[in-house]
């Protein structure tokens, strides 16, 4: 069985933080994202949720 691990974060810049889960290897999974937050995705096992909270 495949095990995933999602990361919720609040950032205060979303677009820094766009920047630096591309750097990173991250890919942007567009049907869980939009202006307020990202959903971020690492070989399928690692996703992290970048949040606006403002």
């Amino acid at each position: 069985m495949s095990k995933q691990i999602f990361i919720n974060l609040a950032v205060t810049d979303l677009q820094r933080s766009v920047d630096f889960y591309t750097a990173l290897g991250f890919v942007n999974n567009p049907q869980f994202s939009d202006d307020t937050g990202k959903v971020y995705g690492l070989e399928r096992k690692y996703f992290c949720d970048a949040t606006d909270p403002r």
